[in-house]
């Protein structure tokens, strides 16, 4: 089968990652230095924004697994266990009524 529940839109959130690294690598280039049009200057974001760029890249990955890994489920490739043992592993266990309340977890 290989997936397909999401008509493969997650893709869209690595191209996302993407592009934020793209922008955090051109960050200083000054605004006479163009390489290529896709390129030509950088946006001088300071650092505390180029840390928190580079957690959305991170998160923006890790989502991007865990929504593959229920599309596969969903999918009949891999099992739905397979898809809770990952989304536990990130999101911790379910504290009570499951859909309201779920353990803490660093995305929010």
């Amino acid at each position: 089968m290989s997936g397909g529940h999401f008509g493969y839109s997650q893709v869209y959130l690595e191209d996302i990652a993407r592009q934020i690294e793209k922008d955090i690598r051109y960050n200083n280039k000054a605004p006479d230095t163009c390489e290529d049009l896709d390129h030509c200057y950088g946006y001088q974001h300071d650092e505390k924004t180029l840390w928190y760029l580079k957690k959305i890249v991170e998160d923006l990955r890790l989502i991007a697994n865990l929504v593959q890994k229920y599309d596969y489920a969903v999918s009949g490739d891999t099992s739905i266990e397979e898809f809770v043992k990952m989304a536990r592993n990130v999101y911790g266990e379910p504290v009570s009524d499951v859909g309201e309340k779920v353990a803490r977890s660093r995305i929010r």
